[in-house]
């Protein structure tokens, strides 16, 4: 309900505003930079917005959880990639900055695509099985 309220909020952007997680903003730079590379992560730090109640339960505190520490990766057009690992070890936050949808506290993140669909699985396990 925090992360809702925080949302409703905020002010609300004109068409005018300097967005930095669109997708096309380095599209130019990073197709001169290389033709075969579609996405580029420098050095990205993201954290998770964690809403934590203190022990006595009176107030709500705002605390940053690190979800990724200085990830450098590079994706090629034409390659097949793998994200595999334990839980909680930043899978789904990797994929979120891949598709614009975690911005990087620190480093920058270089796409040379105009455009992109991500189609999350979600298991369906029937009973008794």
């Amino acid at each position: 309900m925090g992360r809702i309220q925080k949302y409703l909020d905020a002010p609300e952007l004109g068409s005018e505003h300097d967005d930095e997680s669109d997708p096309t903003k380095h599209y130019m730079e990073a197709v001169q930079a290389n033709d075969n590379e579609v996405i580029r992560l420098n050095n990205v730090t993201c954290y998770w917005d964690k809403l934590m109640a203190p022990d006595d339960g009176l107030e709500i505190v705002d605390r940053k959880v690190a979800a990724l520490s200085n990830v450098n990766l590079s994706l090629k057009k034409n390659e097949l990639t793998f994200i595999v690992g334990a839980v909680g070890s930043g899978k789904s936050a990797l994929l979120y900055a891949l598709a614009g949808e975690f911005l990087p506290c620190q480093g920058s993140i270089n796409r040379s695509y105009s455009s992109l669909a991500y189609a999350p699985q979600n298991p369906w396990i029937m009973n008794g099985t």
